[in-house]
C-alpha cells in the first residue's frame, strides 16, 4: 500500500515488549504471517487455542479477498519467540473471564470485535504518519524478501519476489512488486540491448543471385 511504512525487523521484538498484551499480540501475529488485519481480526480463540489451553502449533486465518465465493483458509504458523505474546493475552482474557471458544481473540468496547478503525488509530498515534493497519504486513513482506534474497540459490526455481507473493497470497506479482516499493529504473528495451548484445558486426554476405 502507498505511503505504508515497514519497521526494521529487529526492532520490532522491543517495541512488542512495550504494548499493552493485546496490541502484543496482535503484532506477534501480524508481523510474522503477513495476514491482513481484517484476517486476523477475525480470529476466535477455538481457532488459536486447542482444548488444552495450548497455542495451536499453526493457526487458519481466513483469507479475505478471494476469487469466487468459496471459503479459502490459509494454515500459518507463528515463529517461537512471538508465540508467548499470543498467550500472554489469552491468559489476561481468561483471567477476566473472557476467552471462551467462540469470543474473538480481539475485542474492543462491550466484547465486540476489535475493529480496523481502532487499529489504525492506535499505532498511528503510536507510531506516526506512515503507519496504520498495514505496516505489519509491509514489514513482513520486505524481510521475507531480504531473507529469500539471501538464500535462494540459482537452484531455486523461485525468485524471491514471487516467494513473498505467495507468502502475501497476492493473485498478481505487479501488486507484490509494488508492495515492495521495488522500482526498477531498468526499462525492457535497455534489458534487450543488454541480453541480446551482439559484441561483433555482422556483415551481410555477398548477393549469389545471378540474372
Amino acid at each position: 500500500m502507498a505511503g505504508m511504512r515497514s519497521m526494521p525487523p529487529d526492532m520490532v521484538p522491543e517495541f512488542i515488549r512495550r504494548l499493552p498484551p493485546k496490541y502484543a499480540a496482535l503484532v506477534a501475529i501480524g508481523v510474522t504471517t503477513g495476514c491482513r488485519v481484517s484476517e486476523i481480526l477475525g480470529l476466535r480463540w477455538v481457532e488459536v487455542v486447542d482444548i488444552r489451553g495450548q497455542l495451536r502449533r499453526k493457526i487458519d486465518f481466513m483469507r479475505l479477498k478471494a476469487r469466487g465465493d468459496a471459503i479459502r483458509r490459509r494454515r500459518l504458523a507463528i515463529p517461537t519467540g512471538y508465540r508467548q505474546f499470543i498467550m500472554e493475552h489469552f491468559r489476561r482474557m481468561d483471567a477476566k473471564g473472557r476467552a471462551g471458544n467462540e469470543d474473538f481473540v480481539f475485542q474492543g468496547r462491550g466484547m465486540r470485535p476489535l475493529t480496523r478503525l481502532a487499529v489504525y488509530a492506535y499505532f498511528r498515534k503510536r507510531l506516526g504518519r506512515g503507519y496504520g493497519t498495514h505496516w505489519m504486513r509491509k514489514t513482513f513482506a520486505r524481510a521475507m524478501h531480504a531473507f529469500y534474497t539471501r538464500v535462494c540459490s540459482g537452484d531455486d526455481a523461485l525468485s524471491p519476489i514471487e516467494r513473498v507473493r505467495q507468502d502475501l497470497a497476492h493473485a498478481r506479482l505487479e501488486t507484490t512488486v509494488a508492495y515492495l516499493d521495488i522500482n526498477s529504473q531498468v526499462s525492457t528495451e535497455q534489458a534487450q540491448e543488454a541480453v541480446f548484445r551482439m559484441e561483433e558486426p555482422w556483415t551481410a554476405p555477398e548477393s549469389t543471385h545471378t540474372n
